[in-house]
């Protein structure tokens, strides 16, 4: 259990740059315009809700309830998501109710990377939070509404905090040059086209923006003059890879199999490289391409599904990087396709039917106790008998029009015709 000390606006030499120009004041704090005055509002009201700060990694969080603590007073307790106990629990609660009546102040707790609780430390927080023994701001990376229970959810107030824009990040590029680089001017310390790669690459992320900086500045440091381009792309390296976090790896897998539902192959390559790049394993890639080709596709062209389980078979057998081939491969097929769901709306209609009617009653003629009165289609010239399978109702299978389905749909008629003759 750690008291939250106030953040001095230059600490230790050896604190990462991030740490020390982090903003101690408000009118130092950059972008995020209706987060911070709706914090500020709250703050100068002295009514603060238990607050819940969601958003990407380098978008302020931490710099927002920092800000808020200098602002209300009270008793601050400080602690982490990936090692809070029970224990930590407790002692906190004994520790607050104390203060608060010897003072009559309200006591907060700032929990870094909320998400990180299970779900029973999390029941954990409920009674302090119903009770108000404790003001809870927590901090997430993480869609709160998955990663939280929905009974501490009830009790706090999300703020969401989107990654900072172009203008935000280009202002504080410029300040932390500034303040870290010997007041100089940023046209002294880089090339324009340097500047332009930081902002774009940095993904709106202060955070790695600030310690891109200070990387750079290690190089100027040995080897002098301005920073280039080509600095930053040997610092990075070629290969570097873009960590997604739990939200952006369920955004782009989605937006990865809507693009090959609506065949542009393109933009499913795309968003299948950044799944990689990004350490999406290759076999989860390869479960969806399947599901997809069952869903998406199905019998406009069933080889499709075969060609789909042969590449999850191939992740086993290859493995990274030459996969990546194999999952192009068949991405590609995937999208050239033709489209039809008709499998899966089929296999939704009959869930629908056996949730809304309960049991259906199995044609006597099909159970074992009528099966003399069964006629086998075998025995018949077309392999075709009409006879009842079902309790009468709704059509459940409603075939599309597109590719070898058409196929399938002219055997249907077939058959019905062969039983009008």
């Amino acid at each position: 259990m750690d008291h939250l000390p106030l953040m001095a606006y230059k600490s230790k030499e050896s604190s990462p740059w991030a740490e020390r120009i982090r903003p101690t004041r408000w009118e130092d704090f950059l972008g995020q315009d209706a987060a911070k005055k709706l914090v500020c509002e709250l703050a100068a009201s002295g009514n603060i809700p238990h607050l819940l700060l969601y958003g990407p990694p380098g978008t302020g969080k931490t710099t927002l309830s920092r800000l808020l603590r200098s602002m209300v007073p009270g008793l601050w307790f400080e602690a982490h998501g990936a090692d809070f106990s029970a224990a930590q629990m407790r002692d906190i609660v004994k520790e607050a109710n104390t203060h608060r009546a010897i003072t009559q102040e309200k006591c907060f707790l700032v929990i870094d990377e909320i998400h990180r609780l299970s779900r029973a430390q999390q029941d954990h927080l409920l009674d302090p939070l119903e009770t108000g023994t404790v003001i809870l701001i927590g901090t997430t990376t993480e869609n709160p509404y998955v990663a939280m229970n929905k009974a501490v959810l009830s009790r706090v107030r999300v703020l969401q905090l989107h990654p900072h824009t172009p203008e935000t990040l280009k202002q504080l590029l410029h300040r932390s040059v500034e303040a870290m680089m010997n007041g100089q001017s940023i046209d002294e310390v880089m090339t324009a086209e340097l500047q332009e790669e930081l902002l774009r690459s940095c993904e709106g992320d202060a955070r790695r923006l600030i310690a891109n900086l200070q990387d750079l500045s290690s190089i100027r440091q040995m080897r002098g003059g301005v920073l280039e381009l080509k600095d930053f792309v040997e610092l990075r390296g070629e290969s570097a890879s873009r960590a997604l976090s739990e939200d952006q790896h369920y955004d782009i897998l989605s937006a990865f199999i809507k693009s090959i539902r609506g065949s542009d192959p393109d933009a499913a390559l795309l968003w299948m490289a950044h799944l990689i790049r990004g350490g999406m394993d290759p076999r989860m890639i390869a479960r969806r391409m399947v599901i997809s080709a069952a869903e998406d596709i199905g019998n406009a062209d069933p080889r499709a599904l075969g060609v789909a389980i042969d590449a999850a078979h191939a992740v086993d057998l290859v493995g990274l990087p030459e996969v990546g081939i194999v999952l192009s491969q068949v991405v590609i097929y995937l999208c050239c396709s033709p489209k039809s769901n008709s499998a899966y709306s089929a296999y939704q209609r009959a869930l629908a039917i056996v949730d809304r009617q309960g049991l259906s009653a199995v044609p006597h003629h099909l159970t074992a106790k009528g099966r003399k009165d069964y006629q086998s289609p075998h025995l018949s010239r077309t392999g075709f008998l009409e006879q009842i399978y079902r309790p009468s109702g709704e059509p459940i299978y409603v075939p599309t029009q597109r590719g070898f389905e058409t196929k399938l749909v002219e055997y249907l008629e077939w058959m019905k015709g062969q039983n009008r003759k």
